[in-house]
């Protein structure tokens, strides 16, 4: 879990950059409820834009249509939720310093059943596992965690797991 440095006795010793507070957030899950139910305008919004043209994803006649697969995932199921100095959402996962900014890692994202007009979704992500690597550019910290969404009858809708990858800042590795 990091680069083995031989210390004053001869003995083979782990340096490790995940720290006791960044271990804290293995295992640690939060719960967030949206704050208002999905619309039919949000639906067809986003299939337009992905240039959908399914007509169950555009169902005019009885204003129900269904959300294509991806909905679940890409769309922010709280647009009253708080965000930061950024615009990001506030409660996105970090390192503390001296990690940077995540940068996207890989994702596996499983569908269960569409999200329907009036579904109020609650999402539930779990951080599932840290590793350490040495990359090129110095010490990498891998975060993977599993976001669960279900909708107000707790009926799983999908699962995204990602993978985040954190690494040190440049003026704490040293760059200029």
């Amino acid at each position: 879990m990091g680069n083995p440095e031989v210390a004053e006795e001869g003995v083979m010793e782990i340096k490790t950059r995940i720290t006791p507070e960044i271990q804290k957030l293995l295992g640690r899950e939060d719960v967030f409820q949206a704050s208002e139910p999905v619309d039919a305008g949000k639906i067809r919004r986003f299939a337009k834009s992905l240039g959908f043209d399914n007509p169950e994803y555009l169902d005019l006649q009885k204003g129900k249509p269904l959300a294509p697969p991806t909905f679940v995932f890409s769309v922010n199921h709280d647009s009253l939720d708080e965000v930061d100095e950024t615009g990001r959402p506030a409660r996105r996962l970090s390192l503390p310093p001296p990690f940077g900014p995540p940068m996207r890692g890989g994702n596996l994202y499983q569908f269960f059943q569409p999200v329907r007009v009036g579904d109020l979704i609650t999402i539930r992500r779990k951080v599932t596992d840290l590793k350490e690597k040495e990359g090129r550019t110095g010490t990498l910290v891998f975060l993977t965690y599993e976001v669960k969404y279900t909708n107000q009858r707790g009926e799983l809708l999908g699962i995204n797991t990602e993978t985040l990858i954190f690494r040190l800042t440049a003026s704490s590795r040293g760059d200029q």
